[in-house]
């Protein structure tokens, strides 16, 4: 069967560490009904049996088509996979996930009443730590947006989740189909562990014009405790600086005058510091002493940008909980700050 070069959609996979969940992830696709679409798997040198499984998938169906590069992380294999695309539309789909049945009729049948959409968004089903799966509403409600303010909006949620208090960020890039027209020059910060993603959702809804929200959970996302955003890391401070950077250059370049832009980012500063306690400071991976932890945190407490933060954040945005945290930080109760997540921590075990 001749090759396809002209397909309406671009699903791209970028493949590491998944030998166990891959077929499933594939399978899933294969079901739909419809099937005017191509798969990109980009295999970003995974050392375990990926390869083959990409190789042989692509034996047995010409939809499928398969790249092979070194190690460079995920933000290179999904950019590897825009260059190559030919679809109009693009998807991503991560290789231990999985889609609904229908999920492709229902967005294409979305597409074909809403024809200038450029980006469309649906809902996930996430797994919880009992193995069930629960619609999570990306936002409250559904709608087609034609403006720049509701852009806005949703980039503001992106940079802070705090500012509005909507379901989820909505910054990730696997529950939503992005025309390739808009995305063709836009890419993954390369090198970023954390929040890539968001950067580059920042920068799709800085491009696209009219965007679709439908409530629908077609999506199924599989807990992974060993995600760059679940796991300890000894770089885990490095990780953040990258963060600051990204968001700030994002703002200066497009919304320098905008106060609600940095309002949200230095909201989100304050969430940074509780995921340093929560994915750092008070993680059993983390074996250095309760002194060292506490000694840590203080010398992070004196970056710039949490500085800044703490001397701008607006406290009608937080919650009454944030408010505590914020009092806290404000007056440097560090030892107490780190007492309450390492409680906090034990209790969850």
């Amino acid at each position: 069967m001749e090759i396809n070069k002209t397909p309406y959609l671009s699903i791209i996979i970028p493949v590491y560490k998944a030998e166990k969940f891959l077929e499933e992830c594939l399978n899933s696709i294969k079901k739909q009904t419809f099937s005017n679409y191509e798969i990109l798997l980009i295999d970003d040198g995974s050392p375990d049996k990926c390869p083959e499984i990409c190789d042989e998938s692509a034996k047995n169906d010409n939809r499928i088509r398969v790249f092979h590069q070194i190690n460079q992380g995920v933000s290179a294999a999904r950019n590897k996979g825009i260059q190559e695309a030919w679809g109009e539309w693009i998807a991503f789909i991560d290789p231990d996930d999985w889609i609904d049945e229908q999920a492709f009729s229902i967005l294409s049948g979305a597409l074909s009443d809403q024809k200038e959409t450029d980006v469309l968004i649906f809902d996930y089903c996430l797994q919880n730590k009992r193995n069930a799966f629960s619609h999570l509403k990306t936002y409250p409600e559904i709608f087609y947006s034609e403006n720049k303010e509701k852009n806005r909006d949703i980039q503001l949620q992106i940079i802070s989740q705090s500012l509005f208090n909507w379901p989820t960020n909505g910054g990730g890039p696997c529950n939503k189909w992005f025309r390739k027209e808009i995305i063709k020059n836009i890419f993954f910060p390369v090198g970023m562990k954390r929040c890539q993603d968001l950067v580059f959702c920042l920068y799709v809804y800085e491009a696209a014009e009219k965007i679709l929200y439908i409530q629908k959970p077609l999506y199924y996302y599989r807990l992974n405790e060993k995600s760059a955003s679940h796991s300890y890391s000894a770089e885990t401070e490095e990780k953040y600086n990258r963060i600051f950077f990204e968001f700030s250059n994002f703002i200066k370049l497009n919304h320098p005058h905008d106060e609600l832009y940095w309002d949200a980012f230095h909201l989100q500063n304050l969430d940074f510091v509780i995921d340093i306690f929560q994915l750092d400071k008070t993680n059993p991976a983390n074996q250095k002493s309760e002194k060292e932890k506490i000694n840590d945190f203080i010398d992070f407490m004196k970056n710039s940008q949490i500085v800044q933060a703490v001397r701008l954040i607006k406290p009608k945005y937080l919650s009454s909980k944030r408010k505590v945290l914020f009092f806290l930080i404000k007056i440097k109760c560090h030892v107490l700050i780190y007492s309450y997540y390492r409680l906090k921590a034990l209790l969850e075990r």
